[in-house]
């Protein structure tokens, strides 16, 4: 493996070429006036011995994000290429907004062999992140790059732990946890695409699926370097304020594993180990939320899987039958 290049070498003042991007970094922004600017200026931080481009969909903001992001492109016509969308062009899942629409069309859009993704209340911290990404996929028989990052929530600073390095079977590990931060993803542009036309329009979990039909045929490297920053706000798919929210989006990722079990061969190991973490998670949704389908769906679970390590969540069920047992976990599970 190559050395990285040290930031000396690296040609700072090196003259962006809009029209012939090595890297194309997609992002799209609905209604984020309090975080694109911060965004926005991650990317144009980064120091880099190539070009690159910043493609920037907006999706019909209405809060202030659409006239700031104006505001950029218009000073800064070398690197951010702004495509403005329209409300009516939204694509609702379960009579859900989403920003597919956005993030199709701006993909297209994307001219680059390598794409870097990033969405627009989230940013980078690291001048260096794509030198340093690109020099990784350069040299080495990799098709995709993430790094470390951290996470922001209420103004709380949260460092991931720093072992994915460790991960070496990255296809099995992923059915069990997703542990790439989106937002750090560097990816070659016909490996993406390919992935992307490869699983179903209806996932609501896009990167998770688009990072386990990648690992399908391609290696996927890491960087301990931190190098982003997460921020976790309400309200959002994956950070709804809602019980019956969070669950729906749990489970929606839930059965797309399970679509990917179907098509694809993975470990019995990592298979019986998200049978578990599915277990544990309708138990607790079950506790906090007193609702007897979701014991039913877990009863049936079990019995469906045939698998004799699933059935302590029969005795755990049984003992959850106690008022105060039910009444001790629902104050566990609310801190």
């Amino acid at each position: 493996m190559k050395t990285q290049k040290t930031e000396e070498e690296i040609k700072v003042n090196f003259k962006n070429d809009i029209t012939n991007p090595l890297v194309s970094i997609c992002c799209v922004t609905y209604n984020h006036c309090e975080y694109i600017s911060q965004t926005l200026e991650g990317f144009l931080m980064q120091k880099t011995n190539f070009s690159y481009e910043i493609c920037l969909g907006e999706d019909g903001s209405m809060d202030g994000t659409k006239e700031i992001c104006q505001k950029y492109a218009e000073k800064n016509l070398d690197r951010i290429r702004l495509f403005q969308r329209s409300r009516e062009d939204v694509i609702f899942i379960d009579n859900k907004p989403t920003g597919k629409f956005n993030f199709n069309e701006t993909l297209k859009e994307c001219k680059g062999k390598y794409i870097a993704i990033c969405e627009g209340d989230d940013y980078w911290t690291d001048p260096y992140k794509l030198q340093k990404q690109i020099d990784f996929l350069e040299d080495n028989k990799y098709d995709m790059v993430h790094t470390n990052f951290s996470s922001l929530k209420n103004g709380i600073i949260t460092n991931k732990p720093n072992n994915v390095g460790s991960i070496k079977d990255v296809k099995n590990q992923l059915l069990i946890k997703n542990f790439i931060g989106n937002l750090t993803v560097c990816v070659k542009k016909d490996v993406l695409l390919d992935a992307y036309a490869n699983i179903s329009s209806n996932y609501l979990s896009v990167d998770l699926a688009i990072a386990m039909q990648i690992s399908q045929k391609s290696k996927i490297g890491y960087l301990k370097d931190n190098t982003a920053m997460y921020r976790i706000s309400d309200n959002t798919a994956s950070n709804s304020t809602s019980l019956y929210s969070q669950f729906f989006f749990i489970k929606s990722a839930f059965q797309m594993k399970n679509d990917f079990i179907n098509k694809y061969q993975y470990s019995q190991t990592a298979i019986n180990k998200l049978n578990h973490r599915w277990c544990r998670v309708l138990f607790k949704y079950y506790i906090k939320l007193g609702d007897s389908a979701i014991k039913f769906e877990l009863n049936k679970f079990i019995q469906d899987r045939k698998q004799k390590s699933l059935w302590i969540y029969k005795f755990i069920l049984l003992i959850s039958r106690l008022d105060l047992t039910r009444k001790m976990l629902k104050k566990l599970w609310s801190n």
